[in-house]
């Protein structure tokens, strides 16, 4: 992959003179006289002779990136660039052209959704005029956002805060010829506060999961039961013996499994005559440990050697017969490049293969494959995720994504997790991790990646979850970005003059990771379900120094009150934000030991924080209610 960030160094620099909501701040790239169009501004003392020119029939998509691009200039300037539409343009001028415009299609500018991909984009000087152009109108959007970022040191980390440089009398034409496509080609939103807004999103080149797959009755996963359901043919050797998940084989009765295969056709017809324009669905298990055992598919496990062969040949045989309905003329208009997809997932996670020393491969066991059109999505729920993949306590979880990654050749949807569901309020720090994971995850050609984090949390989060967001977001765009480099930058950005205080906090927590992790078993099977509400792994005096940190940050923003309210509160909140983590641990760890009092005071200060923010949930799926209920 191409990037802009491995051609030339940016230099981040946030200037609190030079500031919005303390979030502003930067400078221009490096080597800028080597890259500047001698003689050529796109702005000079407070005027642009550009516009930004989007197509006329310009979906939101544009609309929002155009309005971005042209509202971050002139914050960083003092300068609007006026947004025309293509069929509004006559005559000479000087341009930014913003997507597929009638201006790009008079260029000798080559590119292909092949090299580009759906969210892929590239940027091109040519003469006196720039060119955003995306694979799609979400690619021109990135291209935009990554226009701002070389003009103005523009970053986006979360809904409240952004940061650019401001006070620029010019912007230099700059001659640009780069192309970056993401590393995953479909990156989907996985933390609830992000999927809220369609701002933070397409800011963090991000996508809600909604647009990536069909609903088939109400379900975009786990949705199996869903596809049988209203089947008047519907049968007992439809379902394991405890009717908690589908028998693939229907256990081994030839006549039932035509039935259910029918079934299942008809429910998948229907659903992509109602979504014609969606190329993905899935047929997904449901979310439970369960599976058939019946003679049929053991049978079956044995010949291939995973239980998950048994979903294979009933996802391949539906997927022909999908393929067979659109070659008919009922199923010519609605015939498209479908993905079916699949879980790899609790019994059916492991692959049927096995691997070959001789060509470093996992090989299909008995010739077995997805076709042409099914694909999997593997989802590793029990890994050990405060630890990387390629770490020897998940060698297990590594040679099954190794294995999936080789059988699905390109056809591989990922699921990683990393938040606690058990405990939402308290740090899940899996940050040494991240980068490793998603490097192994695109060396394995995955198509598609979700790493789960508080999706049912839909205001506010806590415990550097807000730091994950940005973090992960970028990394799922370019795994060789330096994951620290990363902190670095969201700290400053996000807390600006209390950025050492805060980080301090959070270089300890990483320390009391690493100890946890070496002494206190912070880790084996399945972190995501961990008992975290334990002074075993939180000692009282470090939370009490977390909580004296916070109370020097509020110290230190206090003068900002008077000289600039807006400035202070927006700092006081993200600050307030993790601070509701420290108090809840304190609670829940240490009010047998502590005084009653002040017990009292930290639950009475945590609900203040909670009710002012609209904290929801404490774990998935559980009510803040809950926890007053055993507070209070």
């Amino acid at each position: 992959m191409t990037n802009f960030r491995r051609i030339m160094i940016l230099v981040f620099v946030l200037s609190m003179l030079l500031s919005f909501a303390g979030c502003e701040g930067g400078s221009a790239p490096a080597g800028e006289e080597s890259l500047v169009v001698n003689g050529q501004y796109l702005v000079n003392n407070g005027e642009t002779e550009y516009k930004i020119v989007i197509p006329a029939e310009a979906g939101g998509v544009l609309q929002v990136a155009s309005s971005d691009l042209s509202r971050f200039v002139s914050e960083a300037t003092g300068v609007s660039i006026p947004v025309v539409k293509d069929s509004e343009v006559t005559g000479e001028g000087k341009f930014i052209s913003l997507g597929q415009t009638t201006l790009l299609q008079d260029t000798a500018i080559t590119y292909s959704f092949d090299e580009l991909g759906r969210d892929g984009y590239k940027i091109i000087t040519e003469g006196d005029d720039l060119y955003l152009i995306g694979g799609g109108e979400y690619g021109s959007m990135y291209a935009a956002y990554e226009l701002l970022n070389i003009l103005v040191d523009w970053d986006y980390f979360a809904q409240d805060c952004y940061t650019l440089k401001k006070g620029l009398s010019q912007i230099p034409l700059y001659d640009l010829n780069l192309t970056d496509v993401p590393d995953f080609p479909v990156r989907v939103s996985s933390d609830g506060v992000v999927e809220t807004s369609n701002q933070a999103l397409y800011r963090l080149r991000e996508r809600p999961q909604s647009e990536n797959f069909i609903v088939v009755k109400g379900y975009w996963a786990h949705n199996s039961f869903q596809y049988v359901k209203d089947s008047p043919d519907v049968n007992e050797t439809w379902y394991n013996a405890a009717q908690t998940q589908l028998c693939y084989t229907a256990h081994g009765d030839a006549e039932q499994y035509e039935k259910m295969q029918e079934a299942c056709f008809i429910t998948l017809r229907d659903a992509l005559i109602q979504s014609p324009d969606r190329e993905a669905v899935t047929f997904t298990m449901q979310d439970n440990h369960d599976y058939c055992d019946c003679d049929a598919c053991n049978a079956m496990t044995q010949e291939y050697g995973a239980l998950s062969s048994t979903v294979i040949v009933f996802m391949n045989d539906l997927n022909a017969r999908i393929r067979e309905w659109f070659e008919t003329e009922e199923g010519k208009p609605y015939a498209r490049d479908l993905r079916i997809v699949f879980f790899a997932y609790n019994a059916f996670e492991a692959a049927p293969a096995t691997y070959d020393a001789e060509t470093d491969t996992y090989v299909p066991n008995n010739d077995i494959k997805m076709d042409n059109g099914v694909y999997c999505m593997l989802a590793p729920i029990r890994m050990d995720y405060y630890r990387p993949i390629t770490d020897p306590v998940n060698q297990e979880y590594y040679n099954n994504l190794k294995a999936w990654g080789d059988m699905a050749d390109g056809n591989l949807y990922l699921w990683y997790y990393s938040t606690n569901f058990f405990n939402y309020l308290a740090p899940y720090d899996c940050f040494d991790s991240f980068a490793e994971n998603y490097r192994v995850a695109a060396e394995c050609n995955a198509y598609y990646l979700f790493d789960q984090r508080q999706t049912d949390e839909r205001v506010t989060i806590t415990g550097w979850s807000i730091l994950k967001d940005y973090v992960c977001s970028k990394l799922a765009w370019d795994t060789t970005r330096n994951p620290e480099e990363l902190i670095d930058q969201f700290f400053e950005g996000y807390f600006g003059p209390v950025a050492p205080e805060m980080r301090e906090m959070f270089d300890q927590l990483r320390l009391l990771t690493e100890y946890n992790k070496e002494h206190k078993e912070m880790g084996g099977q399945a972190t995501i379900y961990l008992s975290l509400t334990s002074e075993t792994f939180w000692p009282k005096d470090i939370l009490e120094q977390w909580l004296e940190i916070y109370d020097r940050a509020e110290q230190k923003l206090a003068p900002l009150k008077e000289s600039d309210p807006a400035l202070h509160q927006a700092y006081l909140e993200r600050v307030q934000k993790e601070k509701l983590s420290t108090l809840y641990l304190f609670v829940e760890c240490y009010s047998y030991n502590t005084s009653a009092a002040l017990i009292e005071s930290y639950k009475a200060e945590f609900k203040e924080l909670a009710d002012k923010f609209t904290v929801t949930k404490y774990y998935e799926s559980n009510d803040i209610s809950g926890l007053y209920d055993k507070w209070f």
